[in-house]
């Protein structure tokens, strides 16, 4: 059997849709558990990726997450819900991506069952439990602070050539965004900003404001040229951005 996890409520069929591998496909796991940790968001409402967790699936077939902040699982998957959907055979494939669980089809898909998880993280707890899940609290040592160095930086190289970083990334590994900035630098959009007075980076924030989804990044740039104004902007976006998630 084949499943998609999901917050979107009422799903009765999926559609291929083009996303990071550059195909239309619809998605699919044959361990719905795998999929959990992936439906969580940050206070921001972004969707929980590589740059909250490092994952995996061990050698016996069970899934591992490991806090790539204190206090990660609980932002991103402490009542947060979610749907399991349960999908028809629609044709999928396996060995189609880089991730040895994900299953593809090019099809349309229909979802045939479906279950509600009103709250991520006690599901997570009660696998982990169960013995079908491994949870990695974050620990503030030097091996474990060197492999999120590693696994951030990466996500940074992969991700963010685009010269937008994710506001929660800055929050969260300000020194390691800072460090990849000051490396990177020179060949993204430099020009753009280096003469601008901080009265002119002023309006350049606040026209990020207008735009919500705009407000939740900024320039590269931005951060390693004005770290002080930038900074103090971040942080008052992000606070601002959070009360009205916490008020709906």
């Amino acid at each position: 059997m084949f499943y998609h996890i999901s917050s979107k409520k009422g799903l009765t069929e999926l559609e291929p849709r083009v996303s990071t591998h550059g195909q239309p496909w619809v998605y699919a796991l044959t361990n719905p558990t795998i999929g959990l940790i992936f439906a969580g968001r940050d206070d921001l409402g972004n969707k929980a990726d590589d740059s909250f967790t490092s994952f995996r699936v061990n050698k016996d077939n069970i899934p591992e997450v490991f806090e790539l902040y204190s206090g990660c699982l609980d932002e991103i998957l402490k009542n947060k819900d979610a749907y399991i959907y349960k999908l028809e055979d629609s044709g999928f494939m396996t060995n189609q991506t880089s991730w040895a669980p994900e299953w593809v089809s090019p099809n349309k898909t229909k979802v045939v069952d479906s279950k509600y998880i009103p709250d991520l993280l006690a599901e997570i707890k009660q696998a982990q439990q169960d013995g079908k899940f491994i949870i990695h609290y974050y620990e503030d040592t030097e091996s474990y602070n060197k492999l999120v160095e590693e696994k951030i930086t990466n996500y940074l190289q992969n991700c963010c050539e685009s010269g937008w970083i994710n506001i929660s990334l800055i929050k969260h590994y300000e020194n390691i965004v800072k460090k990849f900035v000051k490396e990177n630098l020179d060949r993204n959009y430099r020009k753009t900003y280096e003469n601008l007075s901080c009265e002119q980076l002023n309006n350049v924030f606040d026209d990020l404001d207008k735009d919500e989804n705009n407000g939740r990044f900024v320039r590269k740039e931005m951060l390693y040229l004005y770290p002080k104004e930038t900074i103090n902007w971040i942080n008052k976006k992000y606070d601002a951005i959070h009360n009205v998630l916490i008020e709906r």
